[in-house]
């Protein structure tokens, strides 16, 4: 059975290997890591069927991120994961295409792998 391919960019690195351990724990999920929203673009050639996109990035923001995936790559599941609390942001993530908004609280991590499950289920079921 083919992984399941998900790319994680987050520059925070202690926020970022929380992540890779909670993902890299499901032998089913290859876990790409990037740190900038300039390495995610080039590393699109990974195939991330989920892309967990931070929105304060060094370099361009993640909100112009998403464009570029979407663009390139519609077919790719971004779900944000981001400490702004700007509700405008967050709308402004889900009207270009995002299809989650979590924000980072105590209880992101276990959010995020939920969700990251459910996207998993969902896109085997369609093929």
């Amino acid at each position: 059975m083919e992984k399941f391919k998900i790319m994680t960019v987050e520059d925070n690195e202690l926020f970022s290997m929380i992540i890779d351990y909670m993902l890299e724990g499901n032998t089913n999920y290859e876990v790409l890591h990037v740190s900038s929203g300039e390495d995610c673009l080039r590393q699109l050639d990974f195939e991330p069927k989920i892309v967990v996109l931070d929105y304060a990035l060094p370099g361009i923001n993640g909100l112009e991120v998403l464009k570029k995936i979407k663009e390139r790559s519609p077919k790719t599941k971004v779900i944000v994961l981001s400490g702004q609390q700007n509700v405008q942001v967050a709308a402004d993530f889900i009207e270009n295409g995002a299809i989650e908004y979590i924000q980072k609280d105590n209880n992101a991590i276990e959010k995020l792998v939920r969700y990251i499950n459910l996207e998993r289920e969902k896109i085997s079921k369609s093929n």
